[in-house]
């Protein structure tokens, strides 16, 4: 499948690069100041649309003397995963419309580049109950879209797409505050952006439609 090639970026040297231009960029992705996590992390938060901190459950207590950013990279490298094999089944559909390739082709474009920039840190990724639950649930919504005729496929995926990143952010921001090593937090910062700016766009496809 042509689109998988894009996953040979999943090198060392190219994880470096794609770090340091998010690096360069994160007064345009982030809404804080690295300066600012440690005095008022509440600032994250503001004046942003999609604030879903503190949505949902708790976190396990069993995962908390596990540091934030490895949960949060744990989950992150699941939502990559499943995006990018759910992006690949979209753009093998017939009669996709162009909209709606256009965002698949972003969402696997931009997900395989956060499964590059993550290996840059050098931090161990860990897996909650929380993010395992949830791979599953999307794992199983994701084989049964795969089974859907073309003409029934397209809401369906922009749909799977709204809700995967609705809970992923709301997991997500949870995680992030309490991050504390400084490469990683501001690896999630420009992650969050991302994401947001997916459910952002997926929902507007989705409404129109």
């Amino acid at each position: 499948m042509k689109h998988k090639l894009l996953l040979t970026l999943v090198t060392a040297g190219v994880a470096t690069a794609v770090v340091a231009s998010r690096r360069r960029q994160r007064q345009f992705v982030a809404p804080l100041v690295p300066e600012a996590w440690q005095t008022d992390p509440d600032d994250y938060f503001d004046n942003d649309p999609i604030n879903t901190r503190n949505a949902g459950a708790s976190l396990d207590e069993d995962d908390d003397d596990v540091d934030s950013a490895r949960q949060a990279l744990g989950l992150l490298r699941t939502v990559d995963e499943q995006e990018i094999e759910a992006a690949e089944e979209a753009l093998e559909r017939l009669g996709l419309d162009v909209d709606v390739a256009e965002y698949a082709e972003t969402l696997l474009s931009h997900h395989s580049e956060n499964l590059a920039a993550a290996q840059a840190l050098r931090l161990e990724p860990f897996t909650t109950t929380e993010v395992t639950d949830f791979a599953e649930r999307r794992s199983e919504r994701l084989e049964a879209l795969a089974e859907l005729d073309d003409d029934e496929f397209e809401r369906a995926y922009l749909q799977a797409m709204v809700d995967g990143h609705q809970q992923s952010l709301a997991m997500l921001d949870r995680l992030l505050p309490e991050a504390v090593d400084e490469d990683a937090r501001d690896f999630l910062a420009s992650s969050r952006s991302q994401i947001a700016q997916h459910l952002q766009r997926g929902r507007e496809l989705l409404a129109q439609r």
